[in-house]
This record gives C-alpha cells, structure tokens and sequence, in this order.
C-alpha cells in the first residue's frame, strides 16, 4: 500500500524473526494495526540469526521495533536451544521452560507502558503437541491472568492458536513475505543446519504446501 489510512488500533507483537511471527505482523499491518514489534532474545544458540531477521520484518511491517537482550536467562533456564548445549534441538530438546509466559509478561508490561491495549503472540495449532505454553488452555489461562494483572489494560491475542502450518505458509505467500529473510534454524549459523526440530519442520511444510523454501537447507 502506497498511502495508507491512519491505524485503527495499536498491538504489541512478538516478533522473533521465524516464519510464524513474521506472518502475523504482515497480517496486522495488511489490516492497518500500528504494529509495536518486541523481540526478546533469551540466549538461545540462534538468538544473533533471528534478531537480523526480525530488524528486517520489524522495518517494514511494523512502526516500531524494539530488540531486549535476556541473555542471563540461558544461566537458568535449561534446554537444548540454550547457548553451551552441543544437542541438536529437537522434540522435547527444544522446549525452553515457561519461555512464553516470561515473554508475554514482558510484553504486557511494555504495552501498559505505551498504552497499547493488545498483544500478539503468533502459536499455532502444529505447536500445541510438543509446547505447553503453546496450547490453548494455557493461552486462556495466560489471558485471563494478564487482564487481571494489568485490570483490563491489556488482551492477549493469539491470531494463529487454531491454524495450521499450512495456513501461515499460504497466508504469507498471499501477503508478499519473503521467506528468505525468516530464520528458523536452533543451531544458528550463517546457513540452515537441516537437522535440527524447527529445519526439518519448516521442510515438512513447504513440502505440504509444494512450494519451494528458499532458504533451502
């Protein structure tokens, strides 16, 4: 859109620079939300890889952008993902414990902050088998407790919590997101390793969909 109108409404998205979240806030911008992009980097193995893709999606979906370095946290938390793991995260390996609560509270605390009333979170339902703090209760839960924390500042909304892969890969295609500035790999190099539970996902579903990655790993 070369003119757009003025936004009706204002969000806080998680945008960490995957597929799934680089999805959402091209879908909010299409709809003319003002898009307030928060990535949260939690020292996971690929937090540098995804920050650069999401400076990118955040500069042009989103009228603001802010990066917030968690990196202690990888000194708690324990997980496959975590910097100082030689595992290749996959399945359970890649959980990383109560990493979505930690991040929406944050983000309801940045939303209160600039008075913005929603915040998105871009789970699917491909993610509810493997991810607890993906699956629909416990967004219903984290809902309900942020409302009550923030009493009635903020509503969570989760775009994507009943869609498939699938539907995130066809939806950007019809939005014009370019895959190749998304970042899925755990293992965080320069290239894709193709091993790792988030490569051999994104190549399921672009297999599905037969359309061709190109990132290609």
């Amino acid at each position: 859109m070369s003119k757009r109108k003025r936004a009706l409404k204002s969000c806080v998205a998680l945008l960490s620079g995957g597929m799934d979240s680089s999805v959402m806030v091209a879908w909010a911008h299409e709809l003319e939300w003002e898009v307030h992009g928060l990535t949260i980097l939690y020292g996971s193995k690929h937090n540098q890889r995804e920050a650069r893709s999401a400076k990118w999606i955040g500069k042009k979906y989103c009228k603001s952008h802010k990066i917030l370095r968690l990196d202690g946290l990888g000194k708690l938390l324990q997980s496959d993902l975590i910097k100082g793991s030689t595992k290749i995260p996959k399945g359970a390996g890649s959980i990383v414990p109560m990493r979505n609560a930690i991040m929406l509270s944050i983000a309801s605390g940045y939303a209160i902050s600039k008075g913005v009333k929603y915040i998105y979170l871009a789970t699917h339902y491909g993610d509810h088998e493997v991810y607890p703090d993906c699956r629909t209760i416990f967004n219903r839960s984290i809902k309900d407790a942020l409302w009550e924390g923030s009493e009635g500042k903020v509503i969570l909304s989760f775009p994507f919590q009943y869609e498939s892969r699938e539907y995130i890969i066809n939806l950007g295609e019809k939005l014009g997101v370019d895959f190749n500035k998304t970042w899925s790999c755990y293992m965080g190099g320069e290239k894709p390793c193709g091993k790792c539970g988030a490569c051999i996902e994104r190549k399921k579903v672009f297999k599905l969909v037969k359309k061709e990655d190109p990132l290609c790993c």
